[in-house]
């Protein structure tokens, strides 16, 4: 893939070819970008490495946490088009000077939702930079207690289905297990041990799991195996989650779910 610099766009529609940066991290925003067709990856660089933080697609939001902190900035993020795209750009002065003259009732509560959000997003790169960092071998700096208490495993007993990412002939349409707890990064699945009879639960092997959520949202995610404990009752499963494959899709409801 050819990958070519961020430009600074015109009013209106504009056209990236595959490989074109949108926006870069560390550039000032002015702009916010409506995706019109095409499909965009955000991605922030973690220790000389891309980490993908979404996959966006029509009708999706570019550099809204500009607007959502009130004010011009500079990116937090990277944008690249994974495909020829284009967007509607949108000048970030009108849009500010439109909400400050909302109701201020209305600006209120608007305020209190985009503050939960904007705490959320901050927890969900954290997250994410540390899960790549996990992935690739390198140990995250240690947290301080408010990092700590923000940042947890939370403990639950959820039934769940879970099939291994590569499928074969004679598998049943799902096997069953309980996750025990669960995090931003990964979680502890318990399951039986004739399961271990049907496929390999191994350190390494991957797994595409469904649970919902005590707060009615469904997920759907792949996770790694990194450790497991076996007894004669029941296997215990330490699983790392995998940060592209649907990990995009499952993030927010499992940040809005692990919140504080």
């Amino acid at each position: 893939m050819t990958v070519r610099n961020s430009k600074i766009p015109k009013k209106g529609h504009h056209h990236y070819k595959e490989g074109d940066l949108i926006i870069k991290a560390g550039d000032h925003g002015l702009f916010i970008y409506k995706i019109l067709f095409g499909k965009v990856q955000m991605f922030k660089e973690v220790d000389g490495r891309e980490v993908p933080l979404a996959t966006l697609g029509i009708g999706d939001i570019i550099g809204e946490m500009l607007f959502l902190k009130g004010k011009a900035g500079v990116h937090a993020a990277s944008a690249r088009a994974l495909e020829d795209s284009e967007v509607e750009v949108w000048d970030l002065g009108p849009l500010l000077e439109q909400y400050a003259q909302a109701p201020v009732v209305l600006k209120y509560l608007i305020d209190q939702r985009l503050n939960r959000l904007l705490r959320m997003n901050e927890m969900l790169d954290r997250l994410t930079a540390d899960a790549e960092k996990v992935r690739a071998g390198v140990k995250p700096k240690k947290q301080g207690p408010i990092s700590r208490r923000r940042y947890y495993r939370r403990k639950v007993d959820l039934d769940c289905t879970y099939l291994p990412i590569r499928a074969h002939k004679g598998l049943p349409s799902h096997l069953n297990g309980r996750i025990k707890d669960i995090s931003m990064t990964g979680l502890c699945l318990e399951t039986s041990p004739r399961n271990a009879s049907v496929v390999s639960h191994n350190v390494g092997d991957s797994f595409r799991i469904e649970t919902v959520l005590p707060n009615g949202e469904k997920i759907r995610i792949v996770a790694e195996i990194i450790d497991a404990k076996k007894a004669w009752d029941k296997i215990r499963l330490g699983m790392l989650f995998d940060v592209v494959a649907d990990y995009s899709e499952a993030k927010k409801a499992l940040g809005f779910f692990l919140l504080p």
